[in-house]
C-alpha cells in the first residue's frame, strides 16, 4: 500500500528528469569548447613557432639598418630601447592604467606599483635568401628592474596587435630607404 501511495505522488516518469537536465549543459559545453577549438587553433599557421607573436620579413637591407629603424619606430610610440650584447633589443614603456590593474592589482595600482611593458625583438637570418625577419615578443613586467624580484608575464599571441603594427611601420619605412 507505501508503494501504490509514493508512486502516485512522484510517478516512474519523473525519476529520470535530473539525468536529463545534466546532459544538456555537458554537451553544451562540449560544443562550446570543440567550437572554441576550432576558432582559436591555426592563428598565424604559415609562421614558424618563434615569430608567432608579431614578425616581418624585411629584404635587402642590413641588420644594423634594420635594428636602426626598429629603435626609431620603437622610439616614436614611447619606449626607452636598450641593446642587449647578443644582438637582441629590448624596448619598455610604463603600462597604460589598465595594465595596471590588471598585471599589478587593484592594491598595486591605488598604491603606485608600477607594471612596465617590455618588448623584446630579435632579427633573424632567413637562410638561402637575402632577407631578415624581425620578430618581437612582449610581456607585461611587474617591479621591472629588481632584479630577481620581477615578475614577467608574457602576452598571448591574439594580443599581438599593437605590436605587430610597429613591425609593419618598421617594415615600410625600410621599403623607402
Amino acid at each position: 500500500m507505501k508503494t501504490n501511495n509514493f508512486r502516485r505522488l512522484m510517478p516512474l516518469a519523473h525519476w529520470d528528469i535530473p539525468r536529463r537536465v545534466h546532459r544538456r549543459p555537458t554537451l553544451l559545453a562540449v560544443g562550446f569548447a570543440l567550437l572554441g577549438g576550432v576558432f582559436f587553433s591555426g592563428c598565424a599557421t604559415n609562421k614558424p613557432a618563434s615569430a608567432s607573436f608579431a614578425s616581418v620579413v624585411i629584404a635587402n637591407q642590413s641588420t644594423e639598418t634594420i635594428q636602426d629603424t626598429t629603435m626609431l619606430v620603437f622610439g616614436e610610440a614611447g619606449y626607452k630601447a636598450n641593446r642587449v650584447p647578443d644582438g637582441t633589443m629590448v624596448f619598455e614603456k610604463e603600462g597604460s592604467r589598465g595594465d595596471q590593474i590588471v598585471y599589478g592589482g587593484l592594491g598595486g595600482a591605488a598604491y603606485g606599483g608600477a607594471v612596465t611593458v617590455r618588448v623584446r625583438a630579435e632579427i633573424v637570418d632567413l637562410a638561402g635568401q637575402d632577407a631578415r625577419r624581425l620578430q618581437c615578443q612582449a610581456y607585461m613586467v611587474r617591479d621591472a628592474g629588481s632584479g630577481i624580484f620581477e615578475d614577467k608575464s608574457r602576452l598571448a599571441d591574439f594580443r599581438s596587435g599593437p605590436y605587430q603594427k610597429l613591425l609593419d611601420e618598421v617594415a615600410t619605412k625600410l621599403k623607402f630607404k
